[in-house]
């Protein structure tokens, strides 16, 4: 929220209008207010500019329930403000606690999620914002890695393959730079010609070097049969014009399974992209990765 604010603080207000009704409110008295021919005590003066007294809390809970009497004091500190706000942010939407007894002077509360103020933020930047979207991917990437977007369970993660398409899918993997940041996803799609056309369940992310002359592969938690696809799969994207043995880490599927799962709109996939399945099955549960690939053959995203 400060990098937000410290790029344009314009843009923070936007978010904090995005982010929820009771926020809406404090959005509009940030920052330095100017005016003009303002009625004072006895005096109209030509220019004038002045700063609320404004005041936001955010409380974080990450594995834990918010606890009735931290909440009570921070809903007392706020008293001393013009306009107050409390953000209780947690993985999910967790409901004021019951035994937390609200007082008429209160300032608002709003339970919000992780997911939804990093999508609040995405809403208000712009194609040409590149810096603070980046810091935004950053930020998503962190929140997936740590466990507090629980819609990752859905995701998948669409990536352009090109010249690499029939080695992930021979070999069952995906390879990229080791310092790319992606969300921890549950699913992978492969992507080529307007099309997702390979669908497998990650089931580990590990970076690794590989020494094709000793045959071995040095990184921890792999069985044998990962590392002889590794092993098969660092000459294939040799020949496609792709050097992986060292600096690059490898996303483990069980399986990749074909598909047809068509890109709908202008223009290829240029960059990776995140893509909730969950839309697609009308009872919120997914099944095997055969049946996913089974039933996206008659879908289109955008």
């Amino acid at each position: 929220m400060r990098r937000l604010y410290e790029f344009k603080p314009s843009k923070f207000r936007l978010f904090l209008e995005k982010l929820g009704d009771e926020s809406a409110d404090i959005a509009s008295q940030l920052g330095v207010i100017f005016a003009q021919q303002i009625r004072g005590q006895g005096s109209i003066p030509d220019g004038v500019f002045r700063q609320e007294s404004v005041m936001v809390i955010v409380e974080t809970k990450t594995r834990t329930s918010f606890d009735p009497d931290q909440i009570r004091r921070h809903l007392d500190g706020l008293k001393k403000v013009d306009r107050g706000l409390l953000i209780l942010l947690s993985p999910t939407v967790e409901q004021i606690p019951n035994d937390v007894e609200l007082k008429p002077d209160d300032k608002p509360l709003l339970p919000t999620t992780f997911a939804n103020v990093i999508k609040c933020a995405q809403d208000c930047l712009a194609n040409h914002d590149e810096e603070m979207k980046s810091v935004v991917d950053d930020f998503e990437a962190f929140c997936s890695e740590e466990g507090l977007l629980p819609k990752d369970n859905f995701m998948l993660l669409a990536v352009p393959c090109g010249r690499s398409f029939k080695v992930n899918m021979d070999n069952h993997l995906y390879y990229c730079p080791a310092n790319r940041t992606h969300q921890n996803t549950r699913y992978l799609g492969t992507y080529t010609e307007k099309s997702i056309q390979g669908i497998g369940e990650i089931k580990k992310r590990v970076e690794c070097t590989v020494d094709l002359k000793a045959k071995r592969v040095i990184a921890d938690g792999l069985t044998q049969a990962e590392e002889q696809r590794i092993l098969k799969a660092v000459p294939e994207a040799r020949d496609v014009g792709h050097t992986i043995e060292n600096g690059h880490k490898f996303y483990i599927c069980d399986k990749i399974v074909e598909t047809d799962f068509k890109k709908k709109s202008a223009g290829g996939l240029q960059k990776h992209r995140y893509l909730d399945l969950g839309p697609y099955f009308s009872n919120g549960v997914l099944p095997g990765v055969e049946d996913i690939a089974d039933r996206l053959r008659n879908e289109s995203w955008d």
